[in-house]
């Protein structure tokens, strides 16, 4: 044949080869098939018997076969997982394609069987047919990725125009892997474009569903539907039923009580609720429901009850129920600020009760029968009065308002359960609650509930005074004097939380009912006068070591235990009190007037209790 038209031919063969792996590209082929293609053309063109195409792993620092033409499958399989050609090796069996990839030039082995460095690979050669092996690197940006091998049956079977010629090859090769791997990152950045378009499209319409069911729940709570509206809309928007409950554990929402398949929710359960709806198990028979806490300034204030897993609720289920703890607890606010004002009215009331103002009596029933609280029913007062530490300088003047107010709140919720509604006021830094008496009280047992309750919900012991009843409004001033001088003897005894009833009191229960305290004052100091002269003149302790005396029951040591002296001091005092007072405290007589002194000081307002 003609040289020239040789030529031609050549380069027309050259072009075709070219043109394939474009046309791979545009097809779009993928990474095998283009390999496959570019060992095929490689083996016409330069001809090779065989040809493959390695390509590296980074993280296992190897060259992985990826594609090959007239190879056989065991073959290619043997040198990937049997003797892998490794980038770590200590040079001395290194292969030809790792020596290409790390030194960026084409390698020449022109005879297998006789080069040491290829032991490893020869029996793989051998099986294979191969005795002479050309590696060229396929670089991109000077950077080696891999290396294009052709192999001859012959020996001394590659020539330098071979190399030069298939080194060119690798360069198309490498432009058109390239050009792959942008193509396919190009179509996963489209792909991941894609979802995210679709995911903020359904996040945009989740978010105008979601402030649809805001603006509905919100409007409820404008148009003063209330909790129950507000109950009803959320199980309609969930499709399941919902109940609202506070955390005194009344029902809220729906009006009536919770739907009769629902299960029974203790009053006292989820103390500890986070922030965040949760799944809980309730009932006697377990069952999972989904709860939502309500929070006002922090402190829980109900809990959205639904009868369904959390996992059961989808994305905008969620969204409502958060829409509806926000639109629940402004709602309670409403409802705070409302019973506010009405606790106002009833303070007030119950202040103008407690005066004692007869002529006054008929109005102040009027009022209370338009604020729902019948007067002509007789009515115990009740005081509650907060431990030291509760009022001290530790909690400060505001923080103890605050726990008033949060007491009087569990104080009404819990009256309110059990029996008629109350009435509260709060004077003295003590809450005074005006109970009415129904057929089957007992108000014992009634009253360490209460007791209870506040000390689980606002984690504080308080003295609960039984007070007297009164069976008619002009004796609640009676009974409000009886039952405050009752608190001061126990305050003055040391505080002891707990309810106590004036039968608890012995003799000191007949003191405070009597209806002249005055003259129960001026016998007090008639009989102690001398001593409380002589401690306000020498600033001496007489009468306070008079007391402490006989609460432990004149026992000397005990005495001089609690007030840190030697018994020998309280001997002394002992003896100039009866100087002083000219009585025997070995006498049963004097023994029982002096008591009974000081008993009057501890539970009236006389000198001494103000000391």
């Amino acid at each position: 044949m003609d040289p020239t038209r040789e030529a031609h031919h050549e380069v027309a063969r050259w072009l075709s080869g070219v043109n394939a792996f474009i046309t791979a590209i545009n097809r779009p082929a993928s990474l095998r098939e283009l390999l496959d293609l570019v060992t095929a053309t490689a083996c016409d063109l330069l001809g090779f018997d065989f040809c493959g195409v390695l390509l590296v792993q980074p993280e296992q620092r190897r060259l992985l076969m990826q594609g090959a033409h007239g190879l056989s499958t065991e073959y290619v399989a043997q040198l990937n997982d049997q003797v892998p050609l490794s980038l770590t090796t200590d040079g001395q069996t290194e292969s030809p394609s790792a020596r290409a990839f790390l030194s960026a030039r084409p390698v020449v082995v022109n005879d297998v069987a006789a080069d040491p460095l290829m032991k490893p690979w020869q029996s793989l050669a051998k099986q294979q047919g191969y005795r002479s092996i050309v590696s060229v690197p396929l670089l991109l940006k000077g950077r080696p990725f891999g290396v294009l091998n052709g192999y001859s049956a012959k020996r001394h079977g590659i020539s330098e125009s071979s190399v030069d010629l298939l080194s060119i090859l690798a360069n198309q090769v490498a432009a058109a892997i390239e050009s792959i791997h942008l193509r396919d990152e190009q179509r996963e950045n489209i792909e991941r474009l894609a979802e995210a378009n679709a995911s903020l499209r359904r996040q945009s319409r989740l978010l105008e569903q979601a402030h649809e069911i805001h603006k509905r729940l919100n409007d409820l709570a404008l148009g003063a539907g209330g909790l129950a509206e507000i109950g009803s809309a959320l199980a309609e928007l969930l499709e399941r039923p919902v109940v609202i409950d506070d955390v005194h554990g009344r029902c809220l929402a729906p009006v009536g009580g919770a739907p009769s398949d629902f299960p029974a929710l203790e009053p006292e359960a989820l103390r500890e609720l986070g922030d965040d709806t949760c799944e809980v198990t309730v009932g006697v028979m377990p069952e999972i429901l989904t709860v939502s806490p309500v929070r006002i300034a922090g402190e829980l204030a109900a809990r959205i009850w639904v009868m369904a897993r959390l996992d059961d609720l989808s994305d905008l289920d969620r969204r409502a129920l958060e829409s509806a703890t926000v639109i629940v607890a402004l709602e309670l606010m409403r409802l705070r600020a409302a019973q506010e004002v009405e606790w106002r009215v009833q303070g007030d009331l119950a202040n103008a009760l407690l005066r004692g103002d007869s002529h006054d009596f008929p109005q102040l029933v009027a009022r209370a029968r338009a604020l729902g609280h019948d007067l002509e029913v007789p009515h115990r007062i009740v005081l509650l009065s907060l431990p030291p530490e509760a009022t001290g300088t530790a909690q400060g003047p505001v923080g103890a308002d605050v726990l008033t107010r949060a007491m009087k709140r569990t104080v009404a919720a819990f009256l309110d359960t059990t029996g008629p509604a109350p009435l509260i006021t709060v004077q003295d830094a003590r809450l005074v609650v005006l109970m009415p008496v129904h057929d089957d009280d007992t108000p014992f047992a009634r009253v360490e509930q209460l007791h209870r309750r506040i000390l689980t919900r606002h984690a504080v012991s308080v003295l609960a005074i039984l007070g007297p009843v009164s069976e008619h409004p002009e004796e609640y001033a009676r009974s409000l004097r009886i039952a405050r001088g009752a608190a001061r003897l126990q305050e003055h005894r040391g505080f002891s939380a707990g309810v106590v009833s004036l039968d608890d009191l012995g003799i000191a229960s007949l003191l405070l009912q009597v209806d002249s305290p005055g003259e129960l004052a001026g016998f007090a100091d008639r009989t102690i006068g001398g001593v409380r002269d002589y401690d306000r003149a020498k600033s001496g302790a007489l009468e306070e070591t008079l007391r402490v005396y006989f609460r432990h029951g004149c026992n000397v040591s005990e005495t001089a235990s609690e007030l840190f002296v030697h018994p020998n001091t309280v001997k002394l005092r002992l003896r100039k009190i009866e100087s002083l007072l000219n009585r025997d405290l070995s006498d049963p007589e004097d023994m029982l007037n002096l008591r009974a002194a000081v008993l009057i000081s501890d539970t009236m307002n006389t000198p001494a209790a103000r000391r």
